[in-house]
């Protein structure tokens, strides 16, 4: 007669300490519920401010509509919210879900007859929100891959000598088309403006009456300076500082 074993199956995983966990490195689809992305969603917030959770949830708001309109080309059921969103994205494999993440870029750069083209700064915005969340999705082992998704590059432009005519006209043309998503400038090509300037009409700009300088350690700095020049003026002595020299 036989000896009889008693034997158990046990994870590889329960048998680590959950701080020493490998990531996982499989690129194949998990199924993801609604209820968990919404979890992760939660978890991905936490600690960001007000205003951040604000855009945050608006980005996601947006790629839920996204995947409403595209729903028969994905050959899935429109999501109702953002967590029925998230989850048809990571209950994709890494392929998948890069090629859903490259077509949702190409339709926010995209313009139609109802949806305006998209400031590159929001379509970037929007894409860096997408990583964060697929990375911490990965950190909890909901998946097994990761996603790098690369905005439109969003180059800043400072001329402190305030534009001519013809750069007022292609801005103001960038603005209207959202190639660029906002200006902001101090100094104007014509001053003061004429109430009809086209810059001022446009709600993505931000003008301030050439006071730029005029910081509170600026005012200071510059009234001790013409004391100083006024004072060596009575004394006989060279000017402390000269802008100009005649």
């Amino acid at each position: 007669m036989g000896t009889e074993l008693a034997t158990a199956t046990v994870h590889p995983a329960e048998l680590i300490d959950d701080r020493q966990l490998p990531a996982p490195t499989s690129t194949d689809a998990r199924t993801v519920t609604a209820e968990r992305a919404a979890l992760l969603v939660a978890e991905w917030l936490v600690g960001k401010a007000g205003p951040t959770v604000t855009a945050y949830r608006a980005d996601l708001d947006a790629f839920a509509a996204y995947l409403v309109a595209m729903a028969d080309e994905l050959g899935a059921r429109p999501p109702a919210d953002a967590p029925e969103a998230v989850a048809v994205l990571l209950s994709r494999s890494k392929g998948e879900a890069a090629s859903i993440a490259t077509a949702y870029r190409q339709w926010m750069e995209a313009p139609t007859d109802d949806r305006p083209k998209l400031a590159p700064s929001t379509v970037g915005r929007r894409l860096a929100a997408l990583s964060s969340l697929v990375a911490t999705a990965y950190r909890s082992d909901l998946i097994g891959w990761e996603l790098t998704l690369k905005g439109p590059k969003v180059v800043s432009y400072r001329d402190t000598r305030g534009p001519g005519a013809d750069a007022v006209a292609d801005m103001v043309e960038a603005l209207k088309s959202g190639q660029v998503g906002g200006y902001g400038t101090d100094v104007l090509d014509s001053e003061p403006p004429t109430p009809d300037h086209p810059l001022l009409k446009l709600p993505n700009v931000v003008c301030t009456p050439h006071i730029g300088s005029r910081t509170y350690e600026s005012v200071e700095r510059q009234a001790l300076r013409a004391t100083h020049n006024m004072i060596n003026y009575l004394n006989g002595d060279p000017d402390f500082i000269q802008a100009n020299k005649f």
